[in-house]
């Protein structure tokens, strides 16, 4: 319905940001195609142009996507040539998910994201990246505080499959 709606109002928002939502959705239900499918249509709506967020936005959604279901290299492929703080975001996490750590903390030292959000990612990242013990341990207390604080939980869910064993050592 929501997308029915968007599409009578012919707003891009109304238009793409319903897309979005139900990409997400369908890929927490384990619907990869679909989702995929869904961003795909993003990109390829009659009569909306889109401009340069809504172009980062999918391929961020995109490239959250592929590292969430193991795909790290592939978030990185997809990822244009020319990259915002949002998608170098997506690259610096897609690197440490491939183990490059040194790569990872090099790239995010030269990123500044806005927001919250993305101040829970960077945190997790050092919580991933950091050489030293006691500094990621220190960056994982921040971003876990941050994240429950700004109501950011699905975040760490997101980063469930190397967050478990550094989450019980707290």
């Amino acid at each position: 319905q929501s997308i029915e709606a968007g599409d009578t109002l012919a707003f891009a928002h109304a238009r793409v940001l319903p897309r979005i939502g139900l990409a997400r959705l369908h890929h927490a239900l384990g619907r990869r195609d679909l989702a995929f499918r869904m961003l795909d249509e993003c990109r390829h709506l009659r009569h909306v142009r889109l401009d340069r967020h809504f172009t980062e936005r999918i391929g961020e959604i995109e490239g959250h996507l592929r590292i969430r279901e193991g795909d790290a290299a592939g978030a990185i492929a997809g990822l244009p040539s020319l990259r915002s703080g949002r998608l170098q975001l997506i690259e610096v996490r897609a690197l440490a998910a491939l183990g490059q750590h040194e790569q990872a903390l090099d790239l995010l030292s030269r990123v500044h994201p806005p927001g919250a959000r993305r101040g829970v990612q960077v945190l997790l990242v050092l919580a991933r990246c950091l050489p030293d013990p006691a500094a990621r341990l220190s960056a994982l207390r921040e971003a876990v505080a941050l994240a429950e604080q700004k109501g950011y939980l699905r975040i760490l869910v997101d980063e469930k499959t190397w967050l478990v064993e550094p989450m019980l050592a707290l």
